[in-house]
This record gives C-alpha cells, structure tokens and sequence, in this order.
C-alpha cells in the first residue's frame, strides 16, 4: 500500500496505523540473520516439509551462531583495535580486578593494573603520576580504559 497524499484522508490514517504496526527488530547476531535469509527463500519451509516434526537443529545452530558473532563482533566494537593479547598472569590479574572492583574508587594498585594492561594490550603508555584519584578527568580516562579492556577481556571467555 502507497503512502496516500493527503494526511486529512481516511486512507491516510489507515495506513499510518499500519506503518506503526510493522517494527523493525535488529537482529541478535549471524544467527537471526541466516534465520531471516532461510525463511525469505524459502530454504525453511522446504526443510520442515521434508523432516516434518523432527528437530533439524536450526534453534541450537542459530544460538551458537549469534553466540559466536557476538564474541567476535566485541572485538570490533572497542575505539581501538588491540595490538596484542593479554599475557596469562595480566589476565588472571585483570580477571581478579573485574571481580573486586568497586566503582568510582581506584587503588594505586588498580591504576597501575589498568594502566599496565592497557599499554600491553593498546600499546598506548599512560602514566599514574598524570592521573589523580580525585579529579574528574582522570575518572572518566580510567573509565575508558576499563571499557576497552573489559571488551578484550570478556572476548576471551567465549
């Protein structure tokens, strides 16, 4: 149905209502796209005709799909691209962090743990003599730099 013209019509109201019916719902990951693609060819329906009530494994592969897309797509959503891995005793460090912290307050510990993962991961040097544990500014850097560095950290547990 066209958008009719004039907005004072009956017409118009109609498919107004029917424009705010149909949603648009952003797919999870790889998963519901593939789902969307076999259900608009028709690879679906050919498939539940030929197996019938038996389960083909499309719900668990669309999981495993959207999990794996999801693992992999976390990487990409940091501002920076991570040069290198953690080494296995920052990561256990930086795992117990996540575990403990608390937020809005850093230890000299803490900061130095950040600012030590990030140079390894990031290859950007921050030093914590720059960054006081009072001060707003600093705050929100020490924000960012656990954000990337959770992103990179959760992306290892998949």
């Amino acid at each position: 149905m066209r958008e009719p013209k004039d907005k004072r019509t009956k017409e118009w109201k109609e498919w107004k209502a029917l424009q705010e019916d149909i949603t648009y719902q952003e797919p999870d990951g790889l998963g519901d796209v593939v789902e969307k693609f076999t259900k608009a060819t028709g690879i679906k329906a050919l498939v539940e005709e030929i197996i019938g009530d038996e389960d083909c494994g499309c719900d668990k592969r669309k999981d495993q799909l959207n999990k794996f897309s999801e693992s992999f797509l976390s990487m990409f959503k940091s501002r920076r691209k991570p040069i290198q891995c953690f080494t296995p005793e920052l990561y256990e460090a930086y795992g117990n962090y996540v575990k403990t912290r608390s937020i809005n307050s850093w230890t000299e510990k803490d900061v130095k743990l950040v600012i030590d993962c990030y140079a390894r991961v990031f290859a950007t040097q921050y030093h914590s003599r720059d960054l006081c544990r009072s001060c707003q500014g600093s705050a929100k850097i020490l924000f960012k730099l656990t954000e990337e560095l959770d992103l990179v950290y959760n992306s290892y547990k998949e």
